[in-house]
């Protein structure tokens, strides 16, 4: 571990991805100044997919000179490759084929969909093959095929929503794995029939299933590992003490986040772990520079609304049934930035969640999308950035009827919104204005 870098989390928010590759050239460029660097350690970077890696690797390159030694990895297989370096042949986390086949194997095992919570899955997987259209010869081959497809994509999505739940749903998860510790039974989350009794059916089939996957005496735990060890989740991995005090004894390099838009509450409180262990850093995209953890959205505004109006009509109103001068002191009631309010809940959330992380710590790295020449999209992101109010553009209220100061607000190339039928046909569009920008400025071309 460099000696001049603590072991903290460092929080970097931008508006542009260009800076936030700044800010990790700069922090490379810091590290390589240490005494104990060495031209041979690896540079560990978190990306959330191959497009981002290879962005980011040429532009270290052209900051740097050379890119080399960078070990670029995914968040799900970095947590995973963390628990198999710091505990060998002891635990290896569960990826996505594994689970895959062990489903599989559960769907093709008719004793164990005997369960009456796995009705529903005998009932689909029967729909493939209706014994009234079975015929021929032929007909009941095809049949069996679709009994086959059938299970193949029921195993492929249920791997994926397991995986999703382990994330977003841990609670649920210790719920199902027979945890009975009072804040896993009372969290909303444990039980989601409790707040939606329609989805206790769906719940039903589908905790009988992950017990016979991942619980003690499933697919999982009599089938280990190769290399030894057993199989464990995310979830577990978060909870496990000593695989954090052998990362510790490790010595963990500098990992560094990069250009991640979402994580999931698992990996929020994975970090806090590994924030108190090593070095981590965490460059993000922050559309606003301002605080917007309080913006509302539509429907939470009016249910707000609605409430304190209520309370207002039950305690301020004063003696003849008239509202006090001010009910609004502190404007809480005035119209935000519509964008954030419409579309912006989840960066929202995430922003909130990184900010837990850090006590709302950060180092920013925003930079004026107008600065300059700059179109309406630009100034539409400028007044993001800033967190302007509805009509709040330029200092004049678009509604005042006054001559509004906001020049450039003629529509033009920068935002334009199209009618597109179907998604591909959004795609294809999509595509084709990409191919073309890179006709147009040749200096964009790799």
């Amino acid at each position: 571990m460099p000696g001049g870098m603590a072991k903290v989390i460092r929080l970097i928010y931008s508006n542009q991805t260009e800076r936030l590759l700044d800010a990790l050239v700069e922090i490379l460029k810091v590290h390589r100044q240490q005494d104990d660097f060495h031209p041979l350690d690896p540079v560990d970077l978190v990306v959330p997919n191959r497009n981002m890696e290879t962005w980011v690797r040429l532009g270290l390159a052209q900051a740097l000179g050379v890119a080399a030694n960078l070990r670029f990895r995914r968040l799900e297989r970095f947590i995973g490759d963390l628990a198999a370096e710091a505990c060998p042949e002891e635990i290896k986390l569960a990826d996505l084929d594994t689970v895959e086949a062990a489903i599989l194997s559960i769907l093709l095992d008719e004793t164990a969909l005997e369960q009456p919570e796995l009705a529903p899955v005998r009932l689909y997987l029967a729909g493939a093959g209706d014994a009234a259209r079975q015929e021929t010869e032929n007909d009941r081959r095809l049949a069996e095929d679709g009994n086959d497809i059938r299970r193949v994509q029921l195993a492929v999505r249920l791997a994926h929503l397991f995986q999703e739940y382990s994330f977003s749903r841990p609670e649920m998860i210790a719920a199902w794995r027979g945890e009975n510790r009072p804040e896993i039974v009372n969290h909303p989350f444990a039980d989601p029939a409790a707040a939606d009794p329609g989805l206790a059916p769906t719940a039903a089939w589908q905790r009988a299933l992950w017990q016979a996957v991942f619980a003690a005496g499933g697919i999982l735990d009599q089938n280990p590992p190769e290399t030894g060890g057993r199989w464990v989740t995310p979830d577990l991995l978060a909870l496990d003490d000593s695989l954090f005090t052998k990362i510790r004894s490790a010595g963990l390099p500098p990992v560094h986040i990069f250009g991640i838009s979402y994580v999931a509450r698992l990996f929020q409180y994975l970090f806090a772990r590994l924030g108190g262990k090593n070095s981590l850093f965490i460059y993000t995209l922050n559309p606003c520079a301002e605080f917007w953890e309080d913006i509302e959205t539509e429907r939470e505004f009016f249910y707000r609304l609605d409430r304190e109006r209520d309370h207002r009509s039950r305690h301020l109103w004063i003696g003849r049934g008239e509202p006090a001068e001010d009910s609004d002191p502190f404007g809480l009631d005035k119209t935000e930035n519509l964008a954030l309010r419409y579309w912006g809940k989840p960066g929202r959330e995430h922003v909130r969640l990184l900010d837990e992380l850090t006590e709302c710590n950060f180092t920013a790295a925003f930079s004026s999308p107008s600065a300059g020449e700059g179109g309406l999209l630009q100034k539409l992101q400028e007044d993001i950035l800033r967190r302007m109010p509805e009509g709040a553009a330029g200092g004049d209220d678009l509604n005042s009827g006054e001559e509004n100061t906001f020049e450039g607000c003629r529509s033009d190339e920068t935002l334009r919104l199209v009618a597109a039928p179907s998604v591909r046909r959004e795609v294809e569009w999509v595509a084709d204005e990409i191919w073309k920008l890179m006709q147009d400025d040749r200096g964009r071309r790799c």
